[in-house]
């Protein structure tokens, strides 16, 4: 009887894995200690970064949508601005506008400081 509830166990289990495992994984792609090979990694493509929208919302009560771009990214406020901000290098995360704008948005995952005309207000993604 146990031997039967292991078994049932043990094929319960495969079958979750299978089913988490990506659609597009190729296990006869995969050579030595590489990572195995996504044939369409989806999101993770520059072309396909283009046009993903995040908001944030700001300590000075603003709320700022940046839909981003190949070189650039478009800001919405909510007091009705809209701009476009170049992308500029940024050590890690991301870094819009600032230069000869005097908007700049930089940030890393959830955190971002908004920046305008010098004044800085903190900024978390909603």
């Amino acid at each position: 009887m146990k031997r039967i509830a292991v078994l049932a166990g043990a094929s319960f289990a495969a079958v979750v894995m299978t089913a988490c495992a990506a659609p597009d994984y190729d296990r006869s792609r995969r050579n030595g200690d590489n990572p195995p090979v996504i044939l369409n990694p989806g999101p993770a493509t520059s072309s396909n970064l283009q046009g993903r929208s995040f908001t944030y919302g700001c300590e000075d009560l603003s709320t700022i949508v940046i839909t981003e771009g190949s070189s650039s990214a478009r800001a919405m406020l909510n007091s009705g601005l809209e701009m476009q901000l170049a992308r500029q290098p940024s050590g890690s995360g991301f870094r819009y506008g600032g230069g000869s704008s005097p908007y700049e948005f930089v940030g890393s995952g959830t955190e971002a400081m908004w920046r305008v005309a010098g004044k800085s207000f903190r900024c978390r993604m909603k």
